[in-house]
């Protein structure tokens, strides 16, 4: 099977919130365009049809939105059970991943050795299930979703001057296209499609979700025409295939209603969670912007844990006089994102 092949995909099970009636859920679900939506969702006391939220790059999202009561044992789509942790009360097992993938030739790897580690992963699920998937950026590596298009085969060394409006929507089909087809591989690899389909998610961005040291490039780059195209492409993807969400879903999922940081906060029992959004409002100088720092550094909460997901290391040697050095040094230049993408960074 090729990549151009895999249309369909789901269900991809996101956490919404928790309280006294139990575990919110939504439970995306990808089909070709025009193809039988999914059935009904079945919990034991409800059947849920599902909602389509969006179509584009030939493809259906459909959603179910649905509560699994505490000591549920799971749900049925299409006469298949799900089970899922829904007692999250005392120690919680939650599994962490990030960066999966690379930046060339991702799709070509062999599948056994690219998804070694989601192998281990399942297996540790199976042992002793997972409550939560937090995905802590990189979940896909889009970095070559931009090779294939005139416009933007050699950005963002190249930066196309003026592109006209029909040439943009043909790129933006492209993209949507190169970067559904990324998606679509990781969520259907054999050990991640049971993952996804039983745990949880809640996921936060990086560069490579975008491409590689987005933020980190110079402003021309980033504010051209195709720059400003590629993030909105990006994000879009991002809110459909990490969130379930598009941007009338916002408001509800994000701390910051107008969506210009998609930093996001979610309490459980005993624990609060918060991701502040790094890559939305990212520049040379800056790592957020007001809409970002302002619901974080306000942050309160009376949980006994409070865990921040950060796509951007916190702490580490500054190496300001390597960057300064690497600036300088064409072939030392591919890497200087890598030293900038700190929040130590000159």
């Amino acid at each position: 099977m090729t990549t151009a092949d895999i249309r369909e995909a789901g269900p991809i099970l996101h956490f919404r919130s928790h309280d006294a009636a139990g575990l919110s859920l939504a439970a995306l679900s990808v089909r070709p365009e025009g193809a039988a939506a999914p059935g009904p969702v079945e919990t034991k006391t409800a059947k849920i049809a599902p909602r389509r939220i969006a179509r584009l790059a030939g493809l259906d999202f459909w959603r179910h939105d649905f509560t699994l009561a505490v000591g549920e044992d799971g749900y049925r789509l299409d006469g298949r059970l799900h089970p899922v942790a829904t007692r999250l009360e005392g120690d919680l097992r939650i599994g962490f991943v990030s960066c999966n993938g690379e930046e060339d030739g991702d799709l070509d790897r062999d599948p056994q050795e690219r998804n070694l580690m989601w192998s281990r992963l399942l297996e540790q699920h199976e042992s002793a299930p997972f409550a939560l998937l937090l995905q802590g950026g990189d979940q896909i590596y889009a970095d070559e979703a931009t090779k294939g298009h005139p416009l933007s085969e050699d950005w963002p060394d190249s930066v196309p001057p003026d592109p006209g409006a029909e040439a943009l929507e043909g790129l933006r089909a492209h993209l949507r296209d190169r970067f559904a087809r990324r998606y679509l591989r990781v969520l259907t690899a054999d050990p991640c499609e049971r993952l996804f389909a039983e745990i949880p998610a809640l996921s936060i961005w990086d560069d490579h979700d975008i491409c590689d040291g987005w933020g980190s490039q110079p402003a021309e780059s980033t504010h051209s025409a195709v720059g400003r195209l590629l993030f909105s492409v990006a994000r879009e993807m991002y809110l459909l295939f990490q969130h379930a969400a598009t941007d009338a879903d916002i408001p509800d999922l994000f701390w910051e209603p107008s969506g210009r940081n998609l930093g996001w906060r979610r309490d459980l029992p005993g624990l609060t969670i918060f991701a502040p959004d790094l890559r939305s409002q990212r520049e040379r100088r800056q790592v957020m912007g007001e809409a970002g720092w302002r619901p974080a550094e306000t942050l309160e909460s009376d949980a006994a844990h409070v865990f921040m997901v950060s796509s951007v290391p916190l702490l580490g040697p500054r190496l300001s006089l390597l960057e300064s050095v690497m600036a300088v040094i064409p072939k030392m230049q591919h890497y200087e994102d890598d030293l900038r993408d700190q929040w130590q960074s000159r």
